[in-house]
């Protein structure tokens, strides 16, 4: 399983290696690997994208903040967001295409990981 950047990194040389050239979709794929595992790390159920919101649902032990959503909402994220009881994150993201779609989810998720001294 590729879990951290230099498992990604090693994966795409070793293809290269073998196979010559990596495509674009090769590194899409990495791209969406990325997503999972830091979506994973802050114990997100799952992510999607609908045309015109990120959804993030997190499990209950998520050591994501609240406060911090909220925080960042002020501060740093463009559109709209909302956070529900149950756990759902929504943020407003109309349009997006193709690439945009991971670039976008990759920055919310990383504005939203976690150190690990914060976890344990």
């Amino acid at each position: 399983m590729v879990t951290s950047e230099d498992d990604m990194y090693g994966l795409r040389e070793e293809l290269a290696d073998c196979y010559g050239p990596v495509p674009p979709q090769v590194d899409n794929l990495m791209d969406i690997i990325r997503v999972k595992n830091i979506l994973r790390k802050i114990m997100g159920e799952r992510m999607e994208y609908n045309g015109k919101e990120m959804l993030i649902d997190f499990r209950e032990d998520s050591p994501v903040d609240p406060g911090r959503i909220v925080e960042l909402s002020q501060k740093n994220l463009k559109g709209e967001i909302k956070f529900t009881p149950d756990g759902r994150l929504t943020v407003s993201m109309p349009g997006l295409e193709g690439k945009d779609i991971i670039n976008r989810a990759k920055c919310l998720l990383g504005e939203l990981e976690i150190e690990e001294r914060e976890i344990f």
